[in-house]
């Protein structure tokens, strides 16, 4: 009974023709209890109701505080708009999956499928127990969510009244993978892209200078010869900058990519009309490890921040010689809307 209640309240109501308020999942409890008994091969009545209620493991129901009403807590793929709270997350959540979603996942991240929204779970057990209902008879996955990181980076949680995350969805870069004991734990050189912390900045560095090295040979005209002490500082001032974020993409422990992305708010002028948009300012790879997918990792970090921001656009510049970074940059969607010429005289 208890699966055939979880199946009515939060994916099919018009198997029995019944009614779900939109605004926060409700059905009433005479409604329900009429209709499970005509439209079904079940019978249900209050007492047994309650019981379901009060026993269910995972506390997967409730009732309104009159008692008229119930509810599933979470878990809906049709349209309802739940009053869950918004809460910041712990450090570290969970995710129990199989390994076969496993490659879907490290390129996509976390999505909802058919429900609203991703589940995620408090502690690594109960994150086996839900991963082993897809994975068995095989031992499941457990995935390690940096939900601290994901906060601090703009992202909502929300919580259900029995103690369930949620949130739309989680970008790859915020996951790391937890394997059963005696499963083979995933390679090393996994690419994982986060926000800088002071101790990269050197790193980030080294890199700044290859990329100043490419744009002085293309341009010797206007970039100076050498990356000095004063380009290397502007980093520093940049990672300071509230308006700022530099980002880069790390494998086995070493940075092999950055970001420096500026968040824009201009306002009005006689010419222009508001707008708000997240600068890429400057980016780069290392050059041992270019056309590996550095690049797009940073990118698909660039605009899963970027909308967690409220930002629905992501802008750049770039020096016509480099026609390499062009070709990059429109396989990344990027298309050009404005030109900056000049005319040798």
């Amino acid at each position: 009974m208890s699966r055939f209640l979880s199946m009515v309240l939060r994916h099919r109501p018009e198997a029995i023709g019944l009614a779900i308020e939109r605004n926060g999942g409700w059905a009433d409890v005479d409604e329900l209890i009429a209709k499970v008994c005509s439209a079904s091969r079940y019978h249900l009545d209050r007492p047994l109701l309650e019981r379901i209620v009060e026993t269910d493991s995972k506390g997967r129901y409730s009732f309104s505080a009159d008692g008229t009403r119930i509810r599933a807590n979470q878990g809906h793929s049709i349209d309802v708009v739940m009053d869950m709270e918004h809460r910041t997350p712990p450090e570290t959540l969970y995710h129990g999956t199989a390994a076969r979603f496993l490659g879907s996942i490290r390129e996509k991240g976390l999505l909802p499928g058919n429900r609203q929204y991703v589940h995620l779970s408090p502690d690594e057990e109960t994150a086996r127990k839900v991963g082993f209902r897809h994975s068995k008879p095989e031992p499941p996955v457990v995935l390690r969510v940096r939900a601290g990181d994901m906060a601090r980076d703009g992202y909502d949680f929300m919580i259900s009244d029995n103690g369930v995350w949620q949130i739309p969805h989680v970008p790859p870069q915020y996951l790391s993978e937890r394997p059963e004991s005696g499963e083979t734990p995933p390679a090393g050189d996994a690419l994982v892209v986060r926000k800088a912390v002071r101790a990269d900045l050197e790193a980030v560095n080294a890199i700044r200078a290859q990329v100043h090295r490419l744009h002085a040979d293309g341009r010797p005209d206007v970039f100076a010869p050498e990356f000095g002490d004063a380009l290397a500082g502007l980093l520093y001032e940049m990672f300071d900058d509230e308006t700022r974020r530099v980002v880069v993409a790390a494998q086995d422990g070493a940075v092999v990519g950055f970001a420096v992305l500026e968040l824009i708010d201009s306002p009005a002028s006689p010419y222009k009309v508001p707008r708000r948009f997240l600068r890429v300012s400057e980016l780069g790879v290392d050059e041992a490890h270019r056309r590996q997918g550095v690049g797009s990792g940073l990118f698909t970090f660039i605009r899963s921040f970027a909308a967690a921001q409220g930002f629905d656009v992501v802008e750049l510049d770039m020096w016509e010689f480099n026609q390499d970074a062009l070709r990059f940059y429109e396989a990344q969607g990027f298309t050009t809307y404005r030109r900056y010429m000049m005319c040798r005289l």
